[in-house]
């Protein structure tokens, strides 16, 4: 079993964040756990595919990212429907607003399914990277956690997200007048890509 509570979870968000809030929607967190255990008994969700795990110790971010798309053949560039994608691969994704955007969301693995609570009131662009970062954590961090998780998260959502061999020659030269077709075509916010540009 893994993340039995929901202590265990992992969550985006900004280091202005109080614990107040960040305990509370763990609580909230938990709540969910607890209606996703007794959904379970009465009805058998079968995912029509699943949410990969490796060991982050042997396995970079990027190359985790690289599996899960390879195994799932996600074709070679932008992430369509990223929401439906994990919703089919076993993932619970709640939407809520937190009220705040200091908090952008949380994961966590229980009884072997993936739990995710993402702030509604987020842009679109930026849940798009929440989720991914999330996934990061569920695919790499369901029984080994490292010191430097949140950096760990981060490649993986911009690998996932952005994979650096297809994105690569489009951010080559970057002019600012590229950026709204790129964050279009790509589904990610400009600061997104100008960061991407340069790691």
């Amino acid at each position: 079993m893994r993340g039995a509570v929901a202590v265990d979870a992992h969550m985006r968000r900004r280091a202005t964040a109080p614990a107040t809030l960040w305990k509370r929607l763990e609580a909230r967190l938990n709540m969910l756990r607890l209606h996703a255990s007794m959904l379970s008994e009465e009805v058998q969700i079968r995912a029509t595919n699943h949410v990969p795990t490796v060991d982050p110790i042997d396995t970079s971010p990027e190359a985790a990212a690289r599996i899960v798309r390879m195994q799932r053949g996600m074709p070679i560039g932008p992430v369509r429907d990223l929401t439906g994608w994990m919703e089919a691969a076993g993932c619970l994704i709640v939407a809520e607003s937190f009220g705040t955007p200091r908090v952008d969301g949380m994961s966590q693995w229980i009884d072997g399914v993936p739990i995710l609570l993402i702030n509604a009131d987020a842009p679109t662009d930026r849940k798009r990277l929440t989720l991914a970062h999330e996934l990061g954590h569920l695919v790499m961090h369901s029984t080994e956690i490292t010191e430097d998780v949140e950096e760990q998260a981060n490649a993986f959502a911009a690998e996932f997200l952005m994979p650096a061999d297809v994105i690569r020659p489009q951010l080559r030269n970057l002019r600012i007048d590229a950026l709204p077709d790129l964050k279009r075509q790509w589904g990610v916010s400009m600061a997104a890509l100008i960061e991407r540009a340069f790691h």
